[in-house]
């Protein structure tokens, strides 16, 4: 079974949840350019109708979409060959920097827009033009030049090749060479190659001709490349996954036992995706302002700085007190690290045990060789027994340990042997017993035989195979459409389409007559639900019995028992009010104060 443990970018980026053992790399922006092939039979229509040059554009187009969201200070450029006429510093023959490496903005987008939507490619005959003659050496040299003359610091450099020509240099072997040459340099210079095949009617690609030698593939190696791309969509998707970057959150090391550690990566392949933060300009210059906070003596007013300024907690109605180095002794568990308790079967895992998102591991052989190794075998064996590994992680030098379970996970691809899921282990975290809470839950009608059956049916109808993939934030679309359309000076924007919102035509053609003896089954003749009778909130609680419990309390009995902080905010302003107690703030630690001024706590 091949793991993949070879396909994973080991760059990491600084992250404030987890601490690393390791170093990391310093710059997050990333380098990317698209080559694109523009022989004649890139324009050529297929079977339906397709070309592959605008199918080619339209995924350059929403990835720099992409990016102006995810990661807007990133540098991406857009370089043809084979073409008939040449733009570029160097004068290379057939080489046509169509956009320069730089930032994404709204003139760069519209301008493939209007490239991919033309019939005749904005002139592209005329302006650029195809051609027969050309150095894939010299394209690949001119991608090196313009990473190599940008002033910004990159963290990554990509290069994206689309072509149909399994064997472009097949007459003339010392282009070949030379091209070849080439891209080993790429492989000194930390630049990424990466090939994507174009299908050519059904024609096969076959990668022994030149470009295995290339991208200096094994025979394994090229067995388990992707099919070449024929549609869209499965062009789009490959090129998001590749341009994804697969930054470590974390680097640590994985103890298994006295002298045996390995290095690991943390990943978050899930994270909730926000909008981006307002920014608060100034009214009458519009730039944009900073926000400093300062902290003053009450008594005085004077600044006090940080080494002045103590942490404090109130115990049993004492106050306790700590500077910065007690709290750091306080917080003082275990270095940061992920250490082995032992093995637990899968089934032993509930769904109730979910704490938090959780993350995902891959070993660092760069750190400490032998780790893959090391991880394959421990994740081979988790698979074949069903067992998942129990351990203590320790995310940062001052964070309290957590107990958390490695789900092991098998490779998935689809049919195309593009990756769907890789090899590893999910990190989930695992509560403590004082983080159980036990409820007293109200007894459980018990349905009847035909009211089960009925709704065994009803789910039977509507189910359905759950994919993330198929649903976006609409909250977030809706946003970024409007965005893009004022970017882009549109008059309005694109419209999306609401998976979230249940397609109620179609579950009635589906499951119309299971939902009707669904209904007839469990609600009794003559139910309305506008009609059901609400419960009072607070669990059953009225207002009387409310109001009740609140006079019960005696507020100097409360204060001098250390029961205050206990009591909500709103409570506490009423019995203050009651006494005729005034407090400075409106902060619960305020009132609780100014409470226990009064009597003499």
């Amino acid at each position: 079974m091949d793991l993949g443990l070879d396909d994973w970018d080991e760059n990491a980026e600084d992250s404030e949840e987890f601490g690393s053992t390791f170093s990391r790399q310093a710059s997050t922006r990333d380098g990317l350019i698209f080559l694109v092939d523009c022989a004649k039979s890139m324009f050529t229509p297929n079977s339906k109708g397709e070309i592959h040059f605008t199918k080619i554009i339209r995924a350059i187009q929403n990835t720099y979409q992409n990016k102006v969201i995810s990661s807007e200070k990133d540098l991406l450029g857009v370089v043809f060959f084979s073409t008939e006429k040449e733009q570029n510093p160097n004068n290379f023959k057939n080489i046509y920097i169509y956009q320069t490496l730089d930032q994404p903005s709204a003139e760069r987008i519209l301008d493939l827009e209007g490239m991919r939507s033309s019939s005749d490619h904005d002139g592209f005959k005329d302006k650029i033009g195809h051609s027969t003659q050309f150095s894939l050496a010299d394209a690949l040299w001119m991608c090196s030049s313009m990473f190599s003359n940008s002033t910004v610091k990159l963290g990554s450099k990509r290069v994206m090749l689309f072509t149909d020509r399994d064997d472009p240099h097949s007459h003339e072997p010392a282009l070949k060479r030379q091209a070849k040459e080439r891209a080993k340099d790429f492989v000194d210079l930390a630049i990424e190659l990466i090939l994507f095949p174009m299908i050519v009617h059904g024609a096969r690609f076959d990668y022994a001709k030149f470009y295995q030698n290339l991208l200096l593939l094994t025979d394994e190696e090229v067995g388990q490349l992707p099919d070449p791309a024929e549609k869209f969509e499965e062009l789009e998707q490959r090129i998001r996954s590749k341009d994804f970057k697969k930054r470590a959150n974390s680097q640590l090391s994985f103890n298994l036992g006295e002298g045996l550690n390995l290095a690991v990566n943390i990943y978050n392949l899930i994270r909730v995706c926000p909008k981006p933060s307002k920014v608060k300009l100034d009214r009458n210059t519009n730039e944009e302002t900073k926000t400093v906070s300062k902290f003053y003596l009450e008594e005085t007013a004077e600044v006090l700085m940080p080494s002045d300024i103590k942490m404090m907690t109130n115990v049993a109605g004492k106050k306790l007190s700590f500077d910065q180095d007690e709290l750091k002794q306080v917080k003082k568990f275990h270095n940061p690290g992920l250490r082995l308790l032992g093995f637990k079967p899968l089934a032993n895992l509930k769904a109730y045990h979910y704490v938090k998102p959780g993350h995902f591991l891959y070993p660092n052989e760069s750190v400490i060789e032998g780790s893959a190794c090391i991880f394959s075998a421990l994740l081979k064996r988790c698979l074949a027994r069903g067992v998942f590994a129990l351990c203590s992680l320790t995310p940062r030098s001052y964070s309290p340990p957590r107990m958390v379970a490695l789900i092991p996970q098998e490779e998935e691809v689809d049919e195309h042997k593009v990756q769907i899921s890789p090899s590893g282990f999910h990190i989930v975290y695992l509560p403590y017993a004082d983080d159980l809470r036990k409820i007293a839950a109200p007894k459980p009608t018990i349905p009847t035989a035909d009211q089960i059956e009925a709704a065994k049916k009803l789910v039977m109808r509507l189910k359905f195979k759950y994919e993330p993939e198929q649903f976006f934030n609409p909250s977030l679309q809706t946003f970024w459409r409007n965005i893009e359309a004022l970017a882009l000076d549109r008059d309005s924007p694109e419209e999306f389409d609401d998976h979230t919102l249940p397609i109620n035509e179609q579950m009635e053609k589906r499951a119309g007559d299971e939902m009707k003896a669904f209904c007839e089954a469990v609600f009794p003749d003559g139910y309305s639900v506008t009609a059901a009778r609400k419960r009072p909130a607070g669990g059953g609680e009225d207002e009387g019995a409310k109001r009740a419990r609140i006079e019960a309390i005696d507020l100097q009995t409360a204060a001098r028992a250390g029961n205050l902080d206990k009591l909500t905010i709103p409570v506490l302003k009423e019995l203050m009010n009651k006494e005729g107690i005034s407090a400075k703030g409106a902060r619960k630690g305020d009132l609780v104060d100014a409470i226990k001024k009064h009597y003499k706590v």
